[in-house]
């Protein structure tokens, strides 16, 4: 009997570890412990769906003012970027800002989640 248990507990943990597995590998899962345990926002997107950079870069510069906007929701402390380390030659927008109420009013900006099309990824830091 105690072999049967043992046997038991084994598949359960086998297959606990299996769906666990499972789940960090769907993107919608990620996507929601990333904003609810990090507050953050992630990019999943391939290099080749992302924009380039020098394009990312006229965006940022054609909307100075949607800039200055974001940045003015707690000045001094918000930062806008661009990120080509992952996929160079390719670029995505990064804010990053010190807290939820902050990500709030940026997203509030944003409207669609994007800077003018160009994805964007939000750092709680």
């Amino acid at each position: 009997m105690k072999r049967y248990k043992r046997w038991l507990l084994f598949f359960l943990v086998l297959i606990g570890v299996g769906f666990a597995l499972a789940l960090t590998n769907c993107t919608y899962i990620k996507t929601q412990i990333i904003s609810l345990v990090y507050d953050n926002k992630e990019v999943f997107l391939s290099c080749e769906e992302l924009p380039d950079e020098s394009l990312t870069q006229q965006t940022l510069e054609a909307h100075r003012s949607v800039i200055d906007a974001i940045k003015q929701v707690h000045p001094g402390f918000i930062e806008v970027d661009i990120d080509t380390m992952n996929c160079p030659g390719k670029a995505v927008v990064v804010i990053r800002y010190p807290s939820h109420q902050d990500r709030v009013a940026i997203e509030e900006i944003l409207e669609d989640g994007t800077f003018f099309g160009i994805p964007v990824r939000l750092i709680n830091y």
